[in-house]
């Protein structure tokens, strides 16, 4: 581009220079000084007009839609329908959630008058999300290099978040609460669960004990009290706050898949999970067709929330009562997080927090709270080796 300018300086001050001698000197050699100076750069407009016109394009993805990880093949095809031939042709390939492999990202080529060219490349899909893909410059300069025609070919393509089935949580088990040993009896007083009580009219008769109703000449049945199991509750950091870059797509993926595995993990034991992304967005994962709405809530516009987990924790213990045990993924964390854990830890639930980051001083002031069970995944690790227990991390609880 500097060169370019340089050119065109050089171009407008022969023209200005050849006009100057025609005002002070005349002369045919000042005039054919002029119009030479002056048939340079409407050469080059002239060349650019024909690019513009008879340079085609096409950028074409085999695949769409990607699972994360996978890679996919893409061709640009490049036409000179004109006369003339294109020299210099610069190509600028995207970088961002996807990358070309074995490719660099700038690359050079021309093309001949009535030429089509084929550039076949690999994709590889780095980070699940909507990512744009193709060549997001392609110039064409003229012959005299005072013009260029600028252009893209971009595609959008859609990756998956990868899925992982874990044989062991290292974040759970979640224990059951416990065992509720006592209500009222008919006469007020308490009843131990499992022992005898007389008969209440609407009860199952099928708790009657006969033995014990022949002795005592009445109805009476075992008091029994279903054992409740703590509900467990997953709160992602669904927001959009961070910055565009590497370090957020990380984070996102991280979210994401630790959200789907947690939640598979549950299904496969049988145990009902709810995820709460933010106060409109909720999915009970009790049948693998609710899985499949957990998925594709996380494959399309999941970070688009405007609260944090520790936020979302809050309102659920106040709209819900009961115990439950919360599991939150945040990559933020500071004190307001662990005072509002510690709120609810008082209340009675239990509360794991996952860490998607490298800053250290997130596990000081977990660890300030001793009853948070805390887990770091740093930019470094897999989040699926980090929840399965294959690796140890600095962060994780002890």
């Amino acid at each position: 581009m500097r060169n370019m300018i340089i050119r065109r300086l050089l171009c407008l001050a022969a023209v200005i220079g050849s006009a100057v001698l025609i005002a002070y000197r005349g002369g045919t050699a000042s005039y054919l000084l002029f119009w030479t100076a002056l048939l340079i750069p409407v050469s080059a407009a002239a060349y650019r007009w024909i690019i513009a016109a008879r340079l085609r394009s096409h950028f074409a993805l085999q695949q769409y839609t990607v699972l994360k990880g996978e890679s996919t093949t893409c061709v640009l095809t490049l036409t000179n329908a004109s006369i003339l031939p294109i020299i210099d042709i610069r190509l600028r390939l995207t970088d961002g959630k996807c990358r070309f492999l074995d490719t660099p990202r700038e690359q050079r080529c021309w093309l001949m008058p009535g030429e089509t060219k084929l550039m076949e490349f690999q994709l590889g899909c780095m980070h699940c999300g909507e990512a744009v893909v193709g060549v997001e410059e392609i110039c064409a300069g003229d012959i005299f290099g005072l013009t260029q025609r600028k252009f893209s070919q971009v595609r959008t393509i859609n990756i998956l978040p990868r899925t992982q089935h874990l044989q062991d949580l290292v974040v759970a088990p979640v224990r059951q609460m416990e065992r509720r040993n006592v209500t009222r009896s008919y006469f007020g007083d308490t009843m131990p669960d499992g022992q005898l009580k007389p008969y209440i009219p609407g009860e199952d008769v099928r708790r009657i004990h006969w033995k014990a109703s022949a002795l005592q000449g009445r109805p009476i049945v075992r008091n029994m009290v279903p054992e409740p199991k703590t509900e467990i509750v997953l709160l992602p950091d669904a927001r959009g706050d961070l910055p565009a870059g590497k370090a957020r797509w990380l984070a996102e993926d991280s979210v994401i898949e630790g959200t789907l595995a947690i939640a598979d993990y549950f299904l496969r034991s049988n145990m009902v999970s709810r995820v709460i992304a933010d106060e409109k967005r909720a999915v009970n994962v009790f049948t693998p067709s609710h899985y499949l709405k957990l998925y594709d809530m996380c494959a399309r516009d999941f970070f688009t929330g405007t609260q944090r987990p520790d936020q979302m924790l809050e309102l659920d213990m106040v709209s819900r009562a009961g115990k439950r045990s919360y599991i939150l993924l945040t990559w933020e964390m500071d004190e307001t997080f662990v005072r509002r854990c510690g709120n609810c830890l008082d209340l009675g639930s239990e509360i794991t927090v996952i860490y998607i980051g490298d800053d250290a001083g997130a596990k000081a002031l977990a660890a300030a709270e001793r009853r948070i069970a805390f887990y770091q995944v740093t930019g470094q690790q897999d989040i699926f080796a980090v929840l399965s227990g294959i690796k140890t991390t600095e962060g994780g609880a002890e």
